[in-house]
């Protein structure tokens, strides 16, 4: 899980420093014109830019919340989903929130650049985040589905063909 998060945390921390040093604030460089622009926006709120004037409250949620999946993650998701999966989730989870919360301790504010034009304009640490919720969301759901087609230990499964 922190081989993830630490990679995540990385990848986040050089396409920042990269978007810094190449992009002016409110500049947008087309990648793919009209699809995918690079535009260098400032955050100062949570996702999407909501409740922007709550900067030191955000920040310290971000810390609780980061602090509270470490310790989610190793008293039951660890044991119960062993593998790549859960450990991949939760450090894309870990890293992305490291990353941003490592430009909000600098600046006050979290580096924004990759401009889809049909979604608010995000990072890497935030897609990060993103994948990682949304594949822990399928790994809880998918055990649930498997789990409740079992049969509990000691019984039996019943013929329900009228044979």
């Amino acid at each position: 899980m922190f081989v993830w998060a630490l990679l995540v945390l990385v990848l986040d921390r050089v396409s920042k420093a990269l978007a810094l040093r190449y992009l002016s604030l409110g500049e947008s460089r087309p990648i793919v014109d009209g699809l995918v622009h690079l535009t260098y926006v400032r955050n100062r709120g949570a996702a999407f830019g909501l409740f922007s004037d709550w900067s030191v409250l955000i920040t310290a949620m971000a810390v609780l919340f980061t602090i509270a999946i470490v310790w989610f993650y190793y008293r039951y998701i660890a044991d119960s989903y062993p593998g790549l999966s859960a450990g991949l989730a939760v450090g894309l989870i870990v890293g992305g929130s490291c990353g941003n919360l490592v430009d909000r301790a600098l600046w006050g504010y979290v580096v924004d650049f990759v401009d889809l034009r049909v979604w608010p304009v995000f990072n890497v640490a935030d897609a990060a985040v993103t994948v990682g919720a949304v594949m822990m969301l399928v790994l809880v759901l998918r055990e649930d589905i498997l789990t409740a087609e079992e049969p509990e230990s000691g019984e039996q499964a019943v013929d329900t063909d009228g044979v």
